[in-house]
């Protein structure tokens, strides 16, 4: 009996070590399972990195302050906001304008303001054709000191004639100035007594602000300007540092030399060959186009932009009849006119000229025809002549 109770004991206990194994080899493969269970997180965690949403563009605030300034360079001018005092007009004045060359249309047109404000101030007035010659200019400046004029009016370079501009002073003849200077206001070294010009930095802006404005911020642009005359070659780097500032493709910035003629229509041809056809071309003048046209015309070129500045005749024109230019910035050479006439009058009564700066405005296919647009020049709807009058005591 003793024998047989011990035999139960030994069979229990060797049932009980076996059911402890079993429990070991048990608890690896819950490991395992812990294991793979967290696997699918870190999966999940990559699909979420992959689907995160686009980085936004770095540069999307300075695109959209480049797009408010062109809505505001587009818009109408209706507010007057040039000097609103001085002294009653002076009379029986006598002005000499001396055109630097007349064919050219904005200079013509310039000269043509000057002349409207003398008939509006009652002043005697002469149009001289400087004809694009220094020699003729400098022919003019000594026929108008000769014929004892009060005050000279002109669009040619101040520095290349400083002595006779001296001379006239010394009679007490004052030179003011359209164009005469990449300055604005009165030049103490050119010896002007105020020069009216539009800063070029604010007219290369503009001219980028369109190419900005229309691409949001994803166009291409040649630019065209010159590195040797002062004034184009400020519209040139402004446009430069604008497209820069909200990171577009400058494919190319070329500078115009004396034979435009013969180098602009092969440099067209040459950037339709290399870049496509779906770029702008920003122009410090709207005359540059004249001999680009044929060029993309004969390419079959269909997406090419042109923009320019001066406003001139043939600028309206293409823009008006969708013809590869879309924009324009004009000068208020209607205002220019007006304006000079109010430096003279302030100097002839011994008053101190006023320095204000025209607002800024670019002509588009979508007021193409406002303001003056239907004649082809800029006049802005603020009243600016009969503003002047107001000053000068003229009703």
């Amino acid at each position: 009996m003793k024998k047989l109770i011990a035999m139960l004991l030994a069979l229990l206990m060797l049932a009980s070590l076996m059911t402890g194994c079993a429990s070991k080899e048990t608890t690896p493969a819950q490991d395992t399972e812990t294991k793979t269970d967290a696997a699918p997180a870190d999966t999940n965690s990559a699909e979420e990195t992959t689907d995160a949403e686009p980085t936004e563009n770095p540069y999307a605030e300075q695109i959209a302050e480049c797009i408010a300034s062109f809505e505001q360079e587009q818009s109408a001018w209706t507010e007057w906001t040039g000097p609103t005092t001085g002294p009653k007009i002076a009379e029986g004045k006598k002005i000499c304008i001396i055109n630097q060359d007349s064919s050219n249309g904005g200079e013509a047109l310039w000269g043509d303001q000057v002349a409207e404000a003398c008939e509006t101030a009652g002043w005697d007035y002469v149009i001289m054709d400087g004809q694009g010659d220094y020699s003729v200019i400098r022919s003019c400046f000594s026929q108008a000191i000769a014929t004892g004029c009060d005050g000279i009016v002109t669009s040619a370079d101040a520095q290349d004639l400083q002595t006779l501009i001296e001379e006239a002073l010394s009679y007490g003849i004052p030179t003011v100035g359209i164009h005469a200077s990449d300055v604005e206001g009165p030049v103490e070294s050119l010896n002007l007594l105020y020069n009216n010009t539009s800063d070029p930095v604010k007219i290369g802006n503009a001219i980028a602000d369109y190419a900005i404005a229309d691409s949001n911020g994803t166009g291409r642009v040649v630019i065209v300007y010159n590195a040797t005359h002062a004034i184009a070659n400020a519209k040139g780097e402004a446009m430069k540092a604008r497209i820069e500032s909200v990171g577009m493709e400058i494919l190319e910035m070329y500078s115009v030399g004396d034979d435009v003629a013969s180098t602009l229509p092969s440099k067209m041809s040459g950037w339709i060959a290399t870049y496509g056809d779906d770029f702008y071309v920003l122009s410090v003048g709207d005359a540059l186009f004249d001999f680009m046209i044929p060029s993309i015309r004969s390419a079959g070129a269909e997406h090419i932009k042109l923009v320019g500045a001066d406003g001139e005749n043939a600028a309206y024109d293409r823009i008006r009849n969708n013809d590869y230019q879309v924009a324009t910035v004009p000068e208020p050479g209607s205002i220019f006119g007006y304006m000079c006439v109010d430096e003279l009058n302030r100097y002839f009564n011994g008053e101190e000229q006023v320095v204000w700066h025209p607002q800024m405005h670019i002509v588009t296919t979508e007021n193409v025809d406002e303001e003056g647009g239907l004649e082809s020049r800029w006049v802005p709807d603020n009243n600016f002549a009969e503003e002047y009058k107001k000053i000068w005591g003229i009703s």
